[in-house]
């Protein structure tokens, strides 16, 4: 098992994360299922809305269905965002372990279009590790300027806005329109970095107007990527393999917890880093991880294993049923 999510792991990505440079990481709706309760992806947000709604599958998406939303009943964009933050259990939900994972990665740069703030919420549970959210791309550009600088802090741009920024959240077609015309900067800051960085995209289709817009732009343009990017989600279709093949997009059939797992396998920290293993164990046990540290003293004594990682090794490896 673990073996096969390490073996699926690009050697090139792994090269980025032993000596660089450094891949930025892109976040969608489907790596909120690592949180605890799992949250919806925006599919399953679409269908919710469309029973709410009373209407068929007309194909739409889900920003045109909270557009629906918005319109009807005069309700505004207050009224949207409430919605949103009861159904994705805003204040509710916690951090599970692919989070801890995802931090306890040498990458300083991150990127997503969730509203949530579950990662800020599992950075401050990292001793001595501070997150930088920006929801504006003016002061994205100039953090990211610094990134490279020894005291460069990681920062987190939230392209569309959070819960706690509810004036730049992007989520129904006027949103999107709004944004795509009055953002520019986002564009420029998405196409800079896909053109002159490795971009690993974990459970984001990269299909919204505007990350695909410049992603295709910049392809055309340059006639490919200067490094292969990665797209990480548990489908195995060989139809979605090779469609993002055939864009520069390597296709790598994991859910994000076990992507993850296997790259701190192939990079050696979860077997010399003792929070690395404990957060793997959390992401396999579906706890968050003070639950995990707790189970696992439990595990040890009832099976009298002489420490907590051999416990939390034998969690990763043997809970073949657990929650991924």
């Amino acid at each position: 098992m673990l073996d096969e999510w390490a073996h699926l792991i690009p050697d090139d990505v792994v090269t980025s994360f032993n000596e660089g440079p450094l891949p930025v990481i892109f976040l969608g709706s489907g790596f909120a299922k690592e949180s605890l309760p799992p949250l919806k992806t925006g599919g399953e947000l679409a269908v919710d809305l469309r029973t709410e709604l009373r209407i068929d599958d007309g194909g739409e998406g889900l920003a045109e269905l909270l557009q629906y939303y918005k319109n009807s009943m005069s309700r505004n964009d207050r009224a949207v965002v409430t919605w949103l933050r009861r159904k994705l259990l805003d204040g509710e939900s916690k951090p599970g372990g692919a989070y801890r994972l995802l931090l306890e990665l040498p990458c300083k740069e991150f990127l997503t279009t969730n509203y949530d703030s579950l990662l800020s919420d599992a950075s401050r549970e990292l001793k001595g590790y501070y997150l930088t959210p920006v929801d504006d791309p003016t002061s994205y550009k100039e953090l990211r300027a610094n990134l490279h600088n020894e005291n460069g802090r990681p920062i987190l741009g939230r392209l569309h806005g959070a819960f706690e920024s509810q004036t730049r959240i992007v989520a129904t077609t006027d949103d999107y329109i709004r944004n795509y015309t009055r953002e520019q900067q986002w564009r420029e800051i998405l196409q800079d970095i896909i053109s002159n960085d490795r971009v690993i995209f974990i459970g984001y289709s990269m299909r919204d107007f505007t990350t695909w817009t410049s992603y295709i732009s910049m392809y055309v343009r340059w006639d490919g990527n200067r490094y292969p990017h990665v797209m990480v989600g548990p489908s195995s279709s060989d139809h979605v393999i090779s469609f993002w093949n055939n864009y520069g997009v390597k296709f790598v059939p994991l859910t994000a917890a076990q992507f993850l797992i296997g790259v701190h396998s192939r990079i050696k920290t979860l077997e010399t880093k003792e929070t690395v293993l404990f957060a793997a164990a959390a992401a396999r046990l579906g706890k968050t991880y003070t639950e995990t540290l707790e189970e696992l003293e439990r595990r040890k004594e009832r099976h009298k294993y002489p420490n907590l990682k051999l416990t939390a090794m034998k969690a990763v490896l043997e809970d073949s049923d657990a929650t991924i």
